[in-house]
């Protein structure tokens, strides 16, 4: 028993001893370490690409007043066809209307344009004689004014005073032959009768020659008083007039020969521009059958580095009853024998991807039909933001590849068989430009300066500084 005892102590000690020297061991390797070699270091950078043509033709309505463009019929996309061939027909009722209303618009500026001709002709044939006319109208008013003054106003002041005294003649005659009668009655023998009888007649004589000559008074005040002088100002008014419409006619005359040429000219115009409207209808109706421009596949809208776009944006939905934007692409003739790629890459792929860098092409709808690329053009004005435009030729076209699709394209930026690399993480830097790595020696550890290359992965390229074999930290020691 006591035997037993003490050999189960002993084993106790000795797996005591045991766990303390793994203790010690696990303490010494606490450290992380990696030992350095030499092995075979490949950078690769890897694109998403887009596949193009380089022809593609676009196809525009590119007409200039008809903006109703609604779609009858529309080839189905993805067609292969030829040049010429017919490929959309938009609806033509309404345009057909609004040409011939248009045709009728034209053929009435036509007649408008003769009337005003005519008129100018008119105007223009006539104007010296109505300029003649209107002076010989002035001049004859003036003489006219002038007769009135003096000849025609004294005359009949002179006649109408004539007439009052001729009538006093008279009733002084008329006075004095019954005065005669009267004494001569009174001394001869007739009868009493015959008397009464002369007298009466003589004395109603006298009367009516009274009567006369206080009609005749009467009439030549009003005339000479009245009538007459209001004529002479009615007469002095019309000259005056007459005198402001002569001035003005100078002036108006020859505004309205120039109005009527403005006219003229006016209908000139909008005759010019009905027609030119018609001739732009006309042409605008021969555009609601487009014809394909090119040989090609067709497709919806447009290629905007790589991605289709509708007439007004991503919607290329395109059939029968929908509308499409004038002077806007509405389809595209492709090309497929002469198709490239086109990527974005970022700012830190352009110091590695430059023109002329070769790639392996993987289409993605085609794994297994791998092909090659070279790049032949890269942008270096950023098309959107840390987006730079990448172009690249295709080697062989894989079969059934097509515009708008993608592949991945693989380039090998750096290829060594044997280089010093070691985890990024156990490369060091305090100021971003120098950097260093922890050497182990012993239990302890020492900085040693390095220069640094390509990353590839998770692994850094040491181009100075480490050799293989030896051993560093993957952690900055405390």
């Amino acid at each position: 028993m006591k035997r037993r005892l003490l050999t189960a102590l002993a084993v106790l000690f000795l797996l005591q001893t045991a766990l303390f020297a793994q203790e010690k061991e696990d303490k010494k390797d606490e450290r992380k370490t990696h030992t350095v070699k030499t092995s075979f270091f490949e950078v690769v950078e890897e694109v998403t690409a887009t596949v193009e043509s380089k022809s593609m033709t676009e196809v525009i309505v590119e007409t200039t007043n008809w903006t109703d463009l609604e779609i009858n019929k529309i080839v189905e996309e993805g067609t292969a066809i030829n040049q010429g061939d017919e490929i959309v027909w938009f609806k033509t009722e309404d345009i057909d209307k609004k040409l011939k209303e248009s045709e009728f618009a034209l053929k009435l500026a036509e007649l408008s344009l003769q009337a005003s001709s005519l008129d100018f002709d008119l105007t223009q044939n006539t104007f010296d004689l109505d300029t003649q006319l209107r002076e010989k109208e002035q001049q004859h008013t003036e003489e006219d004014f002038k007769y009135f003054e003096e000849v025609d106003r004294p005359n009949r002041e002179k006649s109408t005073r004539r007439s009052v005294t001729n009538s006093e003649h008279s009733m002084e005659y008329a006075q004095e032959e019954l005065n005669q009668l009267s004494r001569m009655y009174s001394e001869d023998e007739l009868t009493e009768e015959s008397e009464e009888i002369v007298l009466k007649r003589a004395q109603r004589d006298v009367e009516n020659r009274q009567f006369f000559l206080e009609q005749a008074q009467i009439r030549a005040s009003r005339s000479l008083n009245v009538e007459i002088p209001r004529e002479a100002e009615q007469k002095k008014m019309a000259l005056d007039r007459s005198k402001l419409e002569y001035e003005k006619s100078k002036i108006s005359m020859p505004l309205e020969r120039d109005k009527k040429n403005v006219a003229l000219q006016k209908s000139r115009l909008a005759l010019e521009n009905q027609k030119a409207d018609f001739d732009e209808l006309q042409k605008d109706r021969a555009l609601m059958t487009l014809k394909s421009p090119a040989s090609g596949v067709l497709y919806f809208g447009r290629c905007v580095r790589g991605k289709w776009m509708g007439p007004a944006g991503p919607n290329r939905d395109l059939r029968s009853g929908k509308k499409a934007t004038p002077n806007k692409t509405l389809v595209t003739i492709v090309d497929l024998k002469q198709l490239m790629l086109r990527a974005d890459l970022t700012e830190k792929q352009l110091a590695s991807i430059r023109t002329g860098a070769a790639g392996v092409v993987t289409p993605t709808a085609f794994p297994d039909s791998k092909t090659t690329a070279n790049v032949t053009k890269v942008s270096y004005v950023p098309v959107q933001a840390d987006k730079f435009d990448c172009q690249m030729d295709l080697g062989t076209i894989p079969t059934g590849l097509m515009p708008g699709m993608t592949c991945k394209v693989r380039f090998v930026v750096v290829q060594k068989e044997a280089a010093v690399a070691v985890p990024s993480d156990a490369v060091f830097t305090n100021d971003g430009t120098n950097h260093f790595v922890y050497v182990v020696e012993g239990e302890g550890q020492r900085q040693q300066a390095v220069s640094v290359g390509m990353k590839s992965g998770s692994n850094v390229e040491i181009t100075s500084g480490l050799a293989a074999g030896a051993k560093i930290l993957t952690e900055r020691p405390e």
